[in-house]
Order: structure tokens, then sequence, then C-alpha cells
């Protein structure tokens, strides 16, 4: 169970949500290699070279540039199975983690 907390205002905000942007970008971009090089493969027999490589580091960067926005907003995923049934005081004190 995770809220969404409102964004926090400031320099570190902005950051956060200009990397997250360039997150999209990039993964943008990383789609757009992906599927020139199936095309290519398919066309000529001839893919772009390390196409492999730049789809696994450009995702990976991709998703790392858009954690700062996703942690200020409390956004990301949390494991909650140990916590569901623990008493609401232990919630906010590993919340607070």
């Amino acid at each position: 169970m995770t809220t969404e907390h409102p964004p926090t205002p400031g320099a570190l905000a902005r950051l956060a949500q200009v990397l997250a942007v360039l997150g999209g970008v990039l993964m943008l971009a990383v789609a757009l290699v992906s599927s020139a090089s199936v095309v290519l493969r398919w066309a000529t027999t001839n893919p772009i070279q390390g196409d492999f490589e730049i789809v696994s580091i450009g995702g990976g960067l991709a998703v790392f540039l858009c954690l700062p926005w996703a942690q200020q907003r409390g956004a990301n995923i949390l494991v909650d199975s140990f916590t569901t049934h623990a008493p609401a005081w232990l919630n906010r004190a590993l919340d607070g983690l």
C-alpha cells in the first residue's frame, strides 16, 4: 500500500523532474534503437552492432534517472508482505527509514 506524496518545491525537486524527463527520453531512444535493429535485421540481415548492449545499458540508465523523482513522490514499489499484519506504529517507523 503506497501513498504518493505531493512534490516538494525547490531545486532538488526540479532536478528530479528534469532527470525523470531525461530518463523517459532515453527510454524512447532505446526503444527506437531496438526497433531499428529488428527492422534492419529483417530487411538486410545486418542489425545494429552492439544493440543488445545499447539497450541493456540505456534501459538501466533510464530507470536510474527516474528513481529520484519516484523516491521524492513516494511512488516507489514497496514489498509489504511482512508489514501487512504489523501494528500501525511499526509501519510508521519502517516508513521513516
